[in-house]
């Protein structure tokens, strides 16, 4: 009776054990990565307004995020995004759009990437109308 006691309390600590492990690596390992593509810096743009014939200047300073290229470029891909996996398993989470330009049909296809963790990608989305948006 003893024994069984002793390795289902055994067991339980080692499963809960790796689990923690498991856990604490995976917070670890991913951010360094994931905060890789977006800089933040600021921008000083001067501000005039007149108030009672007088003319005040203020400076206000803006912040802008830069995000690097998409991962589909060719280019970048090397450089940047080596934890983009192969075309086949990208296509599965990504929307093919159509564009239309100087009367002639091309594709381009524009990823999406999922917001919810599927393995191998990083909290990123794009939106249509601009750049890639990290979180």
């Amino acid at each position: 009776m003893k024994k069984i006691v002793y390795s289902l309390i055994f067991s339980t600590g080692m499963t809960l054990f790796a689990g923690l492990g498991v856990v604490a690596f995976g917070l670890t390992a991913a951010p360094s990565e994931a905060d890789a593509y977006c800089r933040t810096y600021y921008r000083r743009s001067k501000h005039c307004y007149y108030r009672f014939g007088r003319r005040y200047c203020t400076y206000r300073s803006r912040r802008y995020t830069s995000c690097r290229p998409r991962c589909s470029v060719r280019r970048f891909r090397r450089k940047y995004c080596r934890w983009v996996p192969g075309r086949n398993v990208r296509s599965r989470h990504c929307r093919t759009r159509r564009y239309y330009r100087r009367g002639y049909r091309y594709r381009n296809r524009r990823c999406y990437y999922t917001t919810r963790y599927v393995p191998g990608y990083r909290k990123c989305s794009y939106r249509w109308y601009s750049k890639r948006v990290c979180n």
